[in-house]
């Protein structure tokens, strides 16, 4: 028993996931350790500069957790709208993360 036992146990958290839209987080500096293993497409990073620096392709700190993710997207949502509502329509999961500004 041990190490290598748990080891070879793995399992996803929000194994269903494929479009993860974090928002308005000025403060956030990390994410989850569950995202290395989940199946997202699409990660949305708005109005959150930190974490928009931390996730940089290739260099970020938190890059090691996303760099599966085929499209990430930064920004502004005005900038993707189109895409926004696309995945609104076709009824694909959304799950939004606030930062409590107080």
């Amino acid at each position: 028993m041990g190490g290598e036992e748990e080891d070879s146990v793995r399992f996803t958290i929000i194994p269903c996931l494929q479009h993860l839209q974090i928002r308005d987080c000025p403060k956030l500096k990390s994410l989850p350790n569950f995202l290395r293993t989940t199946p997202l497409q699409k990660l949305y990073i708005y109005y959150s500069p930190i974490l928009e620096e931390c996730c940089k392709r290739g260099t970020g700190e938190e890059w090691p957790k996303i760099f599966h993710i085929p499209n990430i997207i930064y920004g502004s949502p005005e900038e993707h709208d189109e895409e926004m509502i696309k995945v609104i329509k076709e009824g694909l999961m959304k799950v939004v993360i606030r930062e409590d500004s107080n």
